[in-house]
C-alpha cells in the first residue's frame, strides 16, 4: 500500500516598527540516518519520515531556510509531506522549529 499524506499549516508573523524587517526562516528538527534528511517521525521502534517545506506565497520563495521582509503582517505556510510503502499504523510524532532571525 503506497501513502502520501500532505498537511499544510500557516503561521502569521506581526511586526509593529514603522519600517519594514528582513529576516531570515529556518526549519530546524533533528535528522538520523537518513539521506534525504527529512524529519524523523518516531511510533514505538517504527520510524517514518516527513519532507518539511517552507512556503512565502507573497515572494514565490520556498525551501528550508530563506530571507524574506515582513511589512505589517507575513503568513508563511509549512508543509509536511509523508510517503512510503507499508508502514506500521501507530502514533508517529515528531519535532521541529521555525527560527526566525533579524538579518
Amino acid at each position: 500500500m503506497n501513502l502520501i499524506v500532505k498537511k499544510t499549516r500557516t503561521v502569521t508573523y506581526t511586526c509593529d516598527r514603522v519600517q519594514p524587517v528582513k529576516v531570515k526562516l529556518t526549519l530546524d528538527y533533528a535528522t538520523d540516518s537518513d539521506p534525504q534528511k527529512r524529519l524523523p517521525l518516531k511510533s514505538g521502534n517504527n520510524t517514518i519520515y516527513s519532507e518539511l517545506t517552507l512556503y512565502d506565497e507573497q515572494n514565490n520563495q520556498s525551501g528550508k531556510t530563506f530571507e524574506t521582509t515582513i511589512d505589517k503582517v507575513k503568513n508563511i505556510v509549512i508543509e509536511s509531506k509523508v510517503s512510503g510503502y507499508d508502514a506500521e499504523p501507530g502514533d508517529y510524532k515528531g519535532n521541529a522549529w521555525l527560527i526566525a532571525t533579524f538579518i
